[in-house]
């Protein structure tokens, strides 16, 4: 779950379209509870998730259990995206685990060369 300011909404929306390998845009949340049934139906992206890291201006400033005192109303837009960590115990259950889910590390990211397509102030070097 990534939420900016409705003012960059646009902007970050037309970033994943333009990156949809680093950003797999799964689906755009207006308010915390505004998900399609077929993603989570009844779903409160505030509420539901185990933990939350508020960013402001760059900076972490709180991780927290519950983001409701952040997204309040409609002043942010959530966006959905796909990641590993969404597959990693599917693999496992196979009997295929992830080297880094064995060892209980997060898994490796570099940052590499490549420019991920710029949109507004969202833009930077593709991490893989």
């Amino acid at each position: 779950l990534v939420c900016v300011p409705k003012a960059h909404a646009f902007d970050f929306a037309r970033f994943c379209l333009l990156n949809p390998r680093p950003c797999p845009l799964l689906a755009i949340a207006a308010t915390p509870t505004d998900l399609s049934p077929t993603i989570a139906r009844d779903a409160d992206l505030a509420r539901d998730l185990p933990r939350y890291r508020v960013w402001r201006d760059g900076v972490v400033v709180e991780d927290v259990n519950d983001a409701s005192h952040v997204w309040t109303g409609d002043e942010l837009t959530g966006f959905l995206l796909g990641c590993s960590f969404s597959w990693e115990q599917a693999l496992a259950d196979a009997g295929y685990p992830p080297r880094h889910v064995e060892a209980g590390t997060n898994v490796a990211m570099y940052v590499t060369n490549v420019e991920n397509a710029a949109s507004g102030p969202f833009g930077g070097f593709l991490v893989v």
